[in-house]
């Protein structure tokens, strides 16, 4: 369907799947770029920006990191206003400007100052309390802060869009924030007389051509293409910030409908339009691009690419409205601009995986050397190396084939579903939805869903581990007219409100109930679908998993594998599930006294807290408030009852079983006014253990069932912006009802009435957060008369209100068994640790000391607001220290704390983004450098601090248990996910042993890999000098080493060797020093160096010295061949057989980052092998092993003494290699830093930043 004209040859079209499902349903025809006027103007949307959590207070409950949902995993990053990458094609002068940009795409150039730095007219001193004017431009710096230009440009190209007399332009920056991906997108088409250069050039040089342009596709856009607008290019040219290099065709398709129904509806228009223009032209066709499984279709009004995923049905107002469904001729209208539903992953065929592995540049120059070899008659050798090379072609292919197969198996999911198409229900394949489909979710068939959707009708528990890896289900209910509002498909992050019913791609149905269950058959769960294919969240998982964030570990840049792990400086764990226990279990209840206003004592069980008959309570104390707290433990949850098993929050579970009850859900009621009567009627009903007679002497005589039964009306869900959830009770019997409200702690003290608090309130709270407990508050509140009808209309602010406080539920949270002694053995290798929470500061702090992450005696500061918050750029921070400290000290140090040696800093996430905002450059880095704790960190907050970290030049860390943390574990150099969750695939590391165990052992491996790969380095590139050294004395008489020689030395000698020697395992004991991870270093290529120089000594006393011998047979001139068999031959090659096995030796590393070498069993046996098998080719080989490896006699006296001048040589070489060599790259590195000062090793920041705070 794509333009006639010629196409560059020999480009990637890897079309994405998406395109091509759109084509099957469209008819070839005149494609032509002209738009038609229609009378009729874009109707508006309104967009809502995301809600801001609070969570201000010192002593807040865990904040609810946003949802549990795709949010935290994939949209987890803030908006870039920079990129670090110099763009090639990027022309700055083809943009236009703009009035405002989309939130999940957008255009760079209009609010970017290119070259310059950010502006800070007056930096912020947090400790002298000087303040800020002006906000940092972008939040933070940047360890990857370029130093050349930030683009590269080029003279602008420009040309008259046909029909609306504005310039086009041929090239656009994008940044899709989801994917903090930033391309630029060039336009070209195929110039003939460059595609007959490139062509001919490939012929005449029989391939070479085609290689070369194949490796450099620079240079082959520069041959064959030129540049031409966006809108009338045939294929363009992406780019990345990493420098990767794509061909992409454009697709183009008949459309024939107004511009609206692809792009959506409006605010404002961002683009100026003539007086003859159409705002809502129609398009005769649709012009796609696919880039990483991302869709983008041209807006031929504002002249550039834009997101498909962005769009949103104008017409989605009003939750019944929608209810309909589509027609046909919709929803082909819709999967023309969507495509089909599907997560179909593009998989080569076999010929093709086989052509791009052949035409590697190293498989290329193996085939070279083998035409080479063959060519001097080194059949045998070429021979081996083919079969070798076929066999490692062939491994690769299964491997990636086998990987490729299973990622699409895990992905692609099909199931038929029912749909309402033109008024009515229709069985079709997931595959056919789109966008604005209605379907249902009751289907018992259908056990998870199938593209992201918005819940109409009934209600659904999910299992969203997928996504969170989080195991928690999570309670869906129906959209309201309000959250579709706040609906918006172009924001990077989504509405809290919103969550609540959105149901994402892919995750599991745990139950899908009926809106009117048991009264009208046909009613059933609807869903409508909002985005479909790599469009949903899913996709988006999908996608990170195909392309990973490429990694700028230094390391990388010199060599083909390495363990990152291995460099660690700074881990950043998670606390909640990763240095505690999962769950929290209920330590007990402290209610009030009454009328002494004091709180009781622990109340360590529900007997404790409330006798089942009225003869065990105390007649001295007032038993209704024990009476109201536990019936607010047994009524103020979440929880959902499936397969008779209680599924919510675990804290919530935890609480319910402190109370020993049984839970019961109802079926929903159809309407409000059908219940217009005095009875109660429940969603859900808790009821004690049988035979507790809890308060039955107050029952009314009217009472017919004396069974106590508390009937949960209406909940208000827990809100992070409250910090509190409440329900409505009515209990059977009684004509009124009780309000039962838990939340933080800070948020009763707004909502109780003052006179119900006891005096020592505050000292109560202060000691079990400070000692690291979760506290939660409970309050309550009688209602005379209440039936369900009140209780469903019932707004929140009433039933929070005016309510009477009852106590605190304290909950325990465990140090997993292995915390403490992990933290102390990272300790010990001068690791830093750093724990990352959503949970309460002081409970961090606690948790912290605990396990010895930071010192129990030390200061640890916390900043607090005492003017202002963090959105004030004006706001004033107070450094306060929470431990008692002697008498004649204070706490609150205004001064500058650098002052102090022992301290550390704990960091509240409100702080935390003041700071990165709002506060200077030096303070921000202060903080990085000494904060230990940091708390009440939302997802995207936990990975704006690992790339904190990362500019200060730390190689980080993070460990977290999937929840939450799939941003931060994406970020961190080395991630590793204590959870099973398919969201563990954001971590490159996933723990089975859900402990911190792993993380010390990642770091040993780490290590031990590192010192690996320079071992088989260095042995590979001593092997290759000597056989160098060999070949260069023997080419010297006109010889050289034979077939079988090589073959002896490459395949049994060397490959065996270099095999084992990597099987050394990880020293069990972590040191303080971290092994280089640079090829380049003086620690590495001096020693190497001295390696090859002590080789060629041996080799060269050999060569000389065997020429002295009477019995000496030189080496015949041949000119035809090489002469083989002679006395300088033979002693070469035995001489060199020793110094590859002694090599081995020498270079394989042991303590302190591997075990001991004698612990390598395999490479001990090759060794003793080798050795054994070269000593009996040196002095008594069979005349059969004679022949083959063409050896002349020699005198036993000579043997004897190639023997010891190989010892001799490996003695030598374990010497250096252990003390004369890293003495001398110490001294040359002295040397070139007092004659170069200027060109001295540039030290990581974090460690010039500490030394400059320790002076």
């Amino acid at each position: 369907m794509g333009d006639s004209g010629p196409q560059p040859i020999g480009f990637s079209r890897k079309i994405s799947s998406s395109i091509n499902r759109r084509n099957h349903a469209v008819s070839s025809g005149n494609l032509n770029g002209s738009l038609h006027r229609r009378d009729s103007s874009i109707s508006n949307t309104s967009f809502v920006p995301d809600v801001e959590m609070a969570h201000e207070e010192v002593f807040a409950g865990p904040m609810s990191e946003s949802v549990p949902s795709s949010v935290t995993g994939f949209a987890h990053r803030r908006s870039r206003a920079d990129s670090v990458a110099s763009f090639t094609y990027f022309q700055e002068d083809d943009e236009s400007p703009e009035l405002s940009e989309d939130q999940a795409v957008r255009d760079e150039e209009e609010d970017t100052d290119y070259g310059k730095e950010p502006r800070e007219d007056i930096e912020y001193d947090l400790e002298s309390g000087i303040r800020s004017l002006q906000r940092r431009k972008s939040s933070g710096f940047s360890k990857s802060t370029a130093e050349e230009p930030l683009l590269h440009r080029h003279d602008s190209t420009k040309t008259d869009a046909s029909g609306f007399g504005r310039v086009a332009r041929s090239s656009q920056k994008i940044y899709v924030v989801s994917e903090d991906l930033t391309v630029v997108v060039a336009g070209f088409n195929t110039k003939p007389l460059g595609l007959i250069l490139y062509l001919i050039f490939c012929i005449l040089s029989l391939g070479l051509g085609y290689l070369i342009l194949r490796w450099l596709p620079r240079w082959r856009v520069h041959l064959t293409g030129s540049p031409k607008p966006l809108r009338e290019c045939n294929w363009v040219v992406i780019e990345n910030q990493w420098g990767e290099f794509t061909v992409q065709e454009i697709v183009k398709i008949q459309y024939g409908h107004v511009a609206s129904t692809v792009f959506g509806s409006r605010e404002k228009k961002n683009y100026s339009l003539d007086d003859d223009e159409d705002d809502d032209p129609i398009m005769t066709h649709l012009r796609f691009l696919d880039y990483r499984y991302i869709s983008f279709c041209f807006h031929p009004l504002k002249d550039k690419f834009a997101l498909c995923s962005n769009w949103k049905d104008p017409n989605w107002t009003y939750v019944k409205s929608i209810r309909a469904g589509l027609d046909s001729d919709e929803r082909h209208r819709r999967q023309q601009v969507f495509g089909k539903n599907q997560i179909d992953i593009h998989q080569k065929s076999i010929p093709q995986l086989l052509v791009d592995e052949a035409f590697h540049p190293f498989y290329v120059f193996q085939i070279a050397s083998l035409i080479l070899w063959s060519l001097d008659e080194y059949y045998y050798y070429a021979v081996c190396i083919f079969f070798i090379s076929v066999v490692s072609i062939t491994t690769t292919l299964i491997e990636t084939r086998s990987t490729m197969k299973r990622l699409h198996e895990i992905s692609r999911f099909e199931c038929e579903v029912r749909v309402l198409r033109n008024g009515f229900w229709r069985q079709v394949e997931s595959g056919e939805l789109v966008p604005g489909d209605v379907y249902e979710v009751s289907d018992p068939s259908l056990t998870q869903f199938p593209c992201d959707s918005l819940l109409l009708a009934g209600d659904c528990i999910v299992n969203e581990s997928m996504l969170t890896g989080e195991s928690v289900p999570v309670s869906k209910v129906p959209a309201t007219d309000e959250s579709l509002r706040l609906l918006s498909m172009s924001s990077s992050t989504m509405n809290p409100e919103v969550v609540k019913h959105f149901l994402f791609s892919g995750t599991k149905i745990i139950r899908a109930r009926r809106p009117q269950e048991g009264q009208d058959d046909e009613a059933v769960a609807l869903a409508i679908a909002v985005r479909t294919g790599f469009d949903t969240t899913k996709g988006a998982l999908v996608r990170s998993m195909l392309f990973p964030k490429p990694s700028d570990f230094k390391f990388y840049k010199d060599a083909f594998r390495v363990n990152v792990g291995g460099k660690l400086d700074v881990i950043c764990f998670d606390k909640t599930g990763t240095l505690t226990e999962d769950g929290l279990d209920v330590l007990g209840v402290r209610v009030v006294r009454r009328p002494a206003m004091r709180f009781s004592d622990v109340l360590d069980d529900s007997s404790t807290l409330l006798s089942g008959a009225t003869y065990e309570r105390d007649p001295t104390v007032d038993y209704r408030i024990h009476k109201a707290a536990l019936y607010t433990m047994a009524t103020c949850h979440s929880l959902r009852v499936v397969g008779d098993e209680l599924l919510g929050d675990p804290l919530d579970v935890k609480m319910f079983e402190f109370t020993g009850w049984s839970f019961e859900e109802l079926a929903q009621k159809a309407n409000v006014t059908d219940q217009e009567d005095d009875q109660n009627s429940p969603l859900s009903i808790a009821r004690p253990p049988p035979g507790l007679d809890y308060g039955v002497d107050k029952m009314p005589r009217s009472a017919t069932n004396p069974q106590i039964e508390l009937g949960i009306l209406k909940s208000f869900e827990f809100v992070s912006q409250l910090r509190r959830a409440s329900v409505v009770v009515g209990q059977s019997g009684f004509s009124g009802g009780e309000i039962y409200v838990k939340g933080a702690p800070e948020c009763m003290v707004n909502i109780c009435r003052q006179d119900s608090f006891p005096v020592d309130y505050d000292d109560l709270l202060s000691f079990y957060t400070q000692r690291g407990f979760r506290v939660i508050a409970c309050a309550t509140k009688h209602i005379e008369t209440l039936n369900w009808t009140k209780a469903e209309n019932m707004r929140r602010q009433d039933a929070e209100s005016d309510l009477d406080f009852l106590g605190f539920i304290i909950f325990e949270n465990k140090l997993k068994a292995s915390t403490t002694g992990v933290i102390d053995e990272l300790d010990d290798s001068n690791i830093r640790k750093v724990m990352c929470t959503g949970d309460n500061i002081l409970t961090a702090i606690s948790v912290a000391r605990e396990c010895h992450l930071i010192d129990r005696t030390a200061h640890c500061f916390i900043p607090h607001f005492v003017d202002g918050d963090y959105r004030d750029p004006q706001a004033l921070l107070k450094w306060q220290s929470p431990l008692p400290l002697a008498a004649e000290a204070d706490a609150s140090l205004p001064y500058d704390v650098s002052s102090l040696r022992n301290y550390s800093l704990a960091v509240s996430g409100d702080v935390f983004r003041w700071v990165v905002d709002f506060g200077s450059e030096d303070v921000l880095k202060r903080t990085l450098a000494r904060g230990q704790v940091f708390a009440r960190m939302s997802p995207d907050e936990k990975h704006e601090l690992v790339e904190k970290l990362q500019s200060l030049d730390y190689c980080c860390g993070f460990c977290g248990d999937g929840a939450n943390d799939c941003g931060a574990l994406k970020a961190a150099d080395v991630g590793i996910s204590l959870s099973e969750a398919e969201a563990s695939v954001a971590a490159p590391f996933t723990s089975r042993v859900f402990d911190i165990s792993c993380v010390p052992e990642v770091v040993r491996e780490g290590r031990a890999a590192l010192v690996t790969s320079f071992c088989c380095f260095k042995y590979m590139s001593l092997y290759s000098a000597i056989q160098f050294t060999s070949v260069s004395f023997l080419y010297a008489s006109a010889s050289n080493l034979g077939d079988f020689q090589f073959l002896f030395i490459d395949i049994f000698l060397v490959l065996p060797v270099a095999i084992f020697m990597g099987w050394t395992g990880a020293y069990p004991t972590l040191c303080r020093k971290r092994p280089t991870a640079s090829l380049v270093s003086r620690k590495v290529l001096i020693p190497l160096l001295g390696q090859v120089l002590l080789c060629i000594i041996i080799q060269l006393v050999g060569f000389e010295f065997v020429q002295r011998q009477i019995w000496f047979i030189p080496p015949q001139l041949d000119t035809q061949k090489s002469n083989i068999k002679n006395s300088e031959n033979t002693t070469l090659f035995l001489l060199s057989c020793f110094q590859y096995i002694f090599s081995g030796i020498v270079l394989s590393v042991g303590p302190p980052f591997r075990q001991s070498t004698q612990n390598n069993l395999p490479f001990v046996v090759t060794i003793v092998a080798t050795s054994l098998f070269s000593a009996y080719m040196l002095f008594d080989p069979g005349a059969w092993l004679s022949n083959l490896m063409q050896l002349t006699e020699m005198s036993f006296d000579f043997k004897v003494f190639l023997l010891v001048l190989a010892l001799g040589g490996l003695a030598c070489a374990w010497i250096a290699e252990r003390r004369g060599f890293l003495w001398l790259a110490r001294l040359l590195g002295m040397l070139h830093d007092k004659l170069w000062p200027h060109r001295r090793k540039k030290r990581k920041q974090y460690k010039r930043l500490l030394e400059e705070m320790r002076m």
